[in-house]
């Protein structure tokens, strides 16, 4: 979490150097996913990157939640367009298909878009994690410190095969003999 923070952080910090000092307040809005804040997730993160950079520069932030429809993601950035935002931030591959339009329908406004990579416009920052070395990571852990030998990941069928294949070679890596679960 720390690292998506810092993410975070270093994502506003570059949205600052585009607007001028002489500027009035800087304001970065986030559209938060699904569950919002406390979800001990890239919502979490992306606040805690926010409060981050708020420590070495000057700007204000306002943030909403999606209740996961499209039309209520739209609906949501929509609005966040029509205010004085320097980067409106989305946290969540959901709102890839929404987003895509919208920079296109708005290209002077500047886009970040959390954990997705699929949207090719120049107004659009993706921020992607490297998931696969996570998994791996999350493998090799879990068998290096397992005591009855059985460990177990469970995941998204969406996400299965990606999540999968690093968690087994993170296992392997460990050399330790344990049996391995995957759902």
């Amino acid at each position: 979490m720390k690292l998506r923070a810092g993410i975070t952080a270093s994502l506003i910090a570059l949205s600052l150097l585009i607007y001028p000092s002489a500027q009035a307040a800087t304001n970065i809005c986030i559209a938060y996913d699904t569950g919002g804040l406390g979800d001990r997730s890239y919502n979490d993160a992306t606040l805690a990157g926010v409060k981050l950079a708020q420590n070495q520069y000057t700007f204000t932030f306002e943030g909403v939640v999606t209740d996961g429809t499209a039309a209520d993601r739209e609906k949501r950035l929509r609005n966040l367009t029509s205010k004085t935002c320097a980067t409106i931030i989305a946290v969540g591959q959901g709102y890839a298909k929404t987003i895509e339009p919208l920079a296109l329908e708005f290209p002077n406004k500047q886009f970040a878009i959390i954990g997705d990579a699929s949207i090719a416009a120049l107004n659009v920052t993706s921020v992607i994690f490297a998931e696969v070395e996570g998994a791996f990571l999350a493998g090799y852990s879990a068998a290096i410190s397992s005591k009855s030998r059985k460990i177990a990941m469970i995941t998204t069928p969406s996400n299965a095969d990606l999540y999968q294949n690093g968690f087994l070679a993170g296992v392997a890596a460990s050399k330790k003999k344990v049996n391995s679960y995957v759902k």
